[in-house]
């Protein structure tokens, strides 16, 4: 169990993959960890020894690459090799894994076989890929998975492409992988990029602009999920529906900061429209969003390095239990709450409570990547990060959307589309049929007996799914 890690939601046995590496010829020993990088990315490092020093001759990576995709899946294929001597031992004679997980890995195939790029779209995407990717060099003849790319850093480069003036999407990048080709596909796509963004007040009349309080930037409608997720919010708010805590345990090698990690806020609240946003939803018209100027989101702290483990998980499980019961007054901002319990110099615990109308899944994995980035700049005594707003805006977004919703063209493409399909009719379940006008006992034992026969295939297909980490949970 010690040799297992978890890569990109897949659990990994680092033996097996040890193992195909010695099988390659040339290779004497082989070793692999893991590399975590600042925004929580983790990839696997293939260390290999040649014995070099010996008289053994060095390895072609790139057919090793080829004979590890032979026999092991790609998310078990190492995203970097590089290549020893020797690898360095403990004074028990083990393989040092301490000492390869403090080396700078150096990705072999780019020192042994680079291309530099030729044309101004392979300089734009080297850089891309290399800042999202990490790497120091890229070439043109790379491949972006064989670097250790994946489905969400695919999402990563698009966008930075796209905010370039490159009009690719993601189906792009898996139909061409190789750089050059990805830059050809680009140099020759009669796709266009709407660069200009919506300005400011303008999805509003001049009389409602002039009515906005002051220091409000920006006001506009919400979209169809912000309504529908309020709707069901304010219909019923004891049940506090999109009402998120969430708390993750995290470290930083550079220690914890606390004036870091304030700054680092501050620069994502100054960077992004949505943690400066409250919901006006008393208008004569339609509700809006209202975008403030400044917002502060003060960070909340307890030093709890004095405490035992137990006494830790206690004193964070109370808080939680205090945010949950917290709501959020929508007509201020922002609706984010954040607070550390520090638990060690390099550990702390960080809990988020927010409004789920301004975070979603990828938002929320998104700003604490980002944070975790800006606070280890910070508490490494590097140079701070520039509050750069995104050249996309959630406004643009908004007036995409009314844009569609008004679109007669828009409307005829789902009307064909749907032409014929008929809805899902699940198989009856054990027990009552849940007619809606059942007394509540009733409703609840109907309810009961439902969920039996979908918990057994939920926990039928979760334990069957090798692809997460998802376990039916008991509750």
């Amino acid at each position: 169990m010690d040799a297992q890690v978890k890569i990109r939601g897949f659990r990994i046995e680092l033996g097996e993959i040890e193992a195909a590496l010695r099988g390659f010829p040339g290779v004497v020993d082989a070793a692999v960890v893991v590399r975590e990088e600042p925004g929580g990315v983790r990839r696997l490092v293939g260390h290999i020894a040649t014995g070099a020093d010996t008289g053994g001759a060095p390895v072609d990576t790139r057919e090793l690459r080829a004979h590890l995709g032979r026999g092991l899946p790609d998310y078990m294929v190492p995203a970097l090799i590089t290549e020893h001597p020797a690898l360095p031992l403990t004074v028990n004679g083990k393989v040092d894994r301490k000492a390869l997980a403090l080396l700078q890995a150096r990705e072999a195939d780019l020192s042994a076989q680079y291309t530099a790029p030729r044309t101004p779209t392979e300089e734009l995407l080297t850089g891309i890929w290399g800042t999202v990717l990490g790497l120091d060099r890229v070439g043109v003849d790379d491949n972006f998975f064989r670097l250790g790319g994946d489905s969400i850093l695919a999402l990563r480069v698009i966008g930075l492409a796209r905010e370039a003036g490159l009009a690719l999407s993601i189906p792009d990048i898996f139909r061409a992988q190789v750089l050059a080709e990805l830059a050809d596909l680009a140099d020759h796509s009669t796709a266009t990029v709407e660069t200009a963004p919506v300005a400011a007040l303008s999805m509003i009349d001049g009389a409602e602009a002039a009515a906005l309080p002051a220091g409000v930037e920006d006001a506009y409608p919400l979209t169809m999920l912000q309504a529908g997720m309020l709707h069901e919010l304010m219909s019923d708010p004891e049940r506090g529906a999109y009402h998120n805590v969430t708390s993750f345990k995290l470290r930083d090698r550079a220690g914890f900061d606390l004036a870091a990690f304030q700054q680092a806020v501050d620069v994502l609240v100054e960077r992004h429209d949505i943690l400066r946003t409250s919901f006006d939803l008393l208008r004569d018209t339609e509700p809006l969003q209202l975008v403030h100027r400044r917002r502060p989101l003060p960070v909340g702290f307890a030093d709890l390095r004095g405490l035992s483990p137990a006494e830790q998980r206690e004193a964070a499980a109370t808080h939680v239990r205090e945010q949950a019961a917290l709501p959020f007054d929508l007509s201020a901002a922002p609706l984010v709450r954040l607070f550390v319990h520090q638990l060690g110099e390099d550990q702390f615990r960080l809990t988020i409570t927010d409004c789920h109308v301004v975070l979603d899944g990828w938002s929320l994995t998104s700003f604490i990547a980002d944070l975790m980035e800006l606070h280890h700049r910070g508490a490494a005594g590097l140079e701070p990060a520039a509050a750069a707003r995104p050249a996309v805006r959630f406004a643009d977004y908004v007036a995409l959307e009314r844009e569609a919703l008004a679109s007669t063209a828009s409307r005829e493409f789902w009307h064909e589309a749907l032409v014929g399909l008929e809805p899902v009719h699940f198989a009856p379940a054990p027990g009552p049929v849940l007619t809606g006008d059942q007394p509540p006992h009733e409703a609840e034992r109907s309810y009961r007996e439902l969920a039996q026969p979908l918990a057994q295939i939920a926990a039928l297909a979760g334990s069957r799914c090798g692809r997460c980490s998802w376990r039916p949970s008991t509750g």
